[in-house]
């Protein structure tokens, strides 16, 4: 029997604080520090215990070049990592599984005719600030827990099947927005859904019979990837609670060890 394709689905937070246009950027902890390091170098352990085959990062595949340049220097002990999180989770896990590369599967780009987040908020200001005093509320929520705990503990937390329920529910609360013109419903629909749509593709173009493939993304794209990835039938599709859970009793060092060291 031909074994379908395997897909490790781990969301994150942005370690270099990028502006990219995240609703919001939570403070993080120093990523250079020996002891943040040390619980990196963890996590990415804890994520070759998937066995990986491909590592598919949220990267534009026009950047792959260069990303794959970098990571090249990297094998050879010529380039320094960088706080991105595709350096210090992506390259490290990458090489402890012998890879010769890495995947680019992002797509973000301006739907002509889709208004933007700044737009939503002229078209119902009341509604959305609201919403993103709502939000604000738990990226200060985030923050504390991610500045208290180890980073495999805030992972595991970050990537719970209720937090990622609770973050899918904020898209379907913009989508209500300005109800008469639709305009929230149609950002979340022609931007939202089709973009992690049209990242799902690109991983299910990686899903050869026996790949096992680990996604590393922002943890607000988690609950549509998944639902696109189920809906496929195509691969089998992991979480990153169910890998901590499955290797609890071998591979995965545990998480309350982890918080006793500190």
């Amino acid at each position: 029997m031909i074994q379908r394709a395997t897909v490790l689905l781990v969301g994150t937070v942005h370690l270099d604080r990028p502006d990219n246009g995240d609703l919001f950027r939570p403070r993080i902890f120093d990523v250079f520090s020996d002891e943040r390091q040390r619980e990196i170098q963890q996590v990415a352990e804890v994520l070759q215990t998937f066995r990986p085959t491909e590592v598919a990062l949220e990267t534009l595949p026009e950047q792959a070049g260069a990303l794959n340049a970098d990571y090249a220097a990297y094998l050879k002990q010529s380039f320094t990592l960088t706080a991105n999180e595709r350096h210090q989770l992506g390259f490290r896990v990458a090489r402890l599984a012998g890879l010769a590369g890495l995947q680019a599967v992002d797509w973000n780009q301006t739907v002509e005719g889709v208004p933007n987040l700044a737009e939503l908020e002229q078209l119902d200001p009341v509604a959305f600030d609201r919403l993103m005093r709502a939000e604000q509320q738990k990226s200060e929520s985030l923050e504390a827990t991610l500045l208290e705990q180890t980073y495999l503990s805030f992972l595991e937390q970050l990537n719970d099947k209720q937090a990622v329920e609770a973050s899918h529910r904020t898209y379907r609360q913009l989508a209500r927005l300005d109800p008469a013109t639709h305009v929230g419903a149609r950002w979340v629909i022609q931007y939202w859904y089709y973009r992690n749509l049209l990242i799902a593709n690109r991983i299910l173009d990686l899903a050869e019979p026996g790949e096992r493939i680990l996604v590393l993304y922002g943890a607000a794209h988690l609950p549509l990837l998944k639902q696109f990835l189920d809906d496929s039938g195509g691969v089998d599709v992991m979480t990153f609670p169910e890998l901590i859970a499955k290797g609890s009793n071998a591979d995965v060092v545990s998480l309350s060890s982890l918080d006793a060291e500190r």
